[in-house]
């Protein structure tokens, strides 16, 4: 009977590591704060830090501005630029490598004030300052764009309008808390869970 509790014992805790945990989710709004701010600016979530840069063309740090005006007003833009959003011949650009360490399963980003006619191109780079490479573009307003990959694959990303002006509204990534156990971590237990077992079986 005792061996029969042990070897169950251990068989749930096998199946407990080998189930993956639950997603957490890191929501990142840069609708706050408002105003005029500097040519940086942090923006924390659980414990988890990504900064916001300003930069022209010349990759000139800029100062960022806050807003937060209802509807698809609300993000992060430029300020003294028309209407303190991200033109064309500016930039926001984020530091995610803070994200890199999280085992990531989802990241999306939404972006405000998209009018007919207007839009956005995302950048990757490893260069703070740098646009570096047109990942994609769209014209899509405050929708969630998919951009795990960019996450995953690039330091940097950065905004900035393929025409007029919009906001960067929102990143929200979702990922593991733990690391699900490797095979081979597994296999280790199960063994162990073996060796438990004919121990309690000559002891008996």
């Amino acid at each position: 009977m005792k061996v029969r509790i042990a070897l169950v014992c251990a068989a749930a805790a096998l199946l407990c590591l080998a189930l993956p945990a639950s997603a957490n989710t890191l929501a990142y709004s840069f609708a706050v704060p408002i105003g005029t701010l500097g040519t940086s600016q942090t923006y924390t979530q659980n414990g988890i830090t990504i900064t916001a840069y300003g930069f022209d063309n010349s990759s000139r740090p800029i100062n960022l501005y806050g807003k937060n005006n209802g509807g698809d007003e609300n993000g992060l833009g430029i300020s003294r630029a028309p209407d303190s959003e991200i033109q064309t011949y500016n930039f926001v650009q984020l530091d995610v490598t803070s994200l890199h360490s999280l085992n990531l399963i989802d990241a999306f980003i939404s972006i405000g004030s998209v009018q007919d006619g207007e839009g956005w191109n995302l950048y990757g780079s490893n260069t703070l300052g740098t646009l570096g490479t047109l990942l994609l573009s769209s014209s899509q307003d405050m929708g969630s764009t998919n951009i795990l990959s960019e996450v995953k694959g690039y330091d940097f990303l950065s905004i900035q309008a393929s025409s007029h002006d919009v906001l960067l509204s929102s990143l929200t990534v979702d990922y593991n808390p733990t690391n699900v156990p490797e095979p081979a971590s597994l296999l280790l237990l199960g063994s162990g869970v073996a060796g438990l077992a004919r121990k309690l079986r000559k002891t008996k």
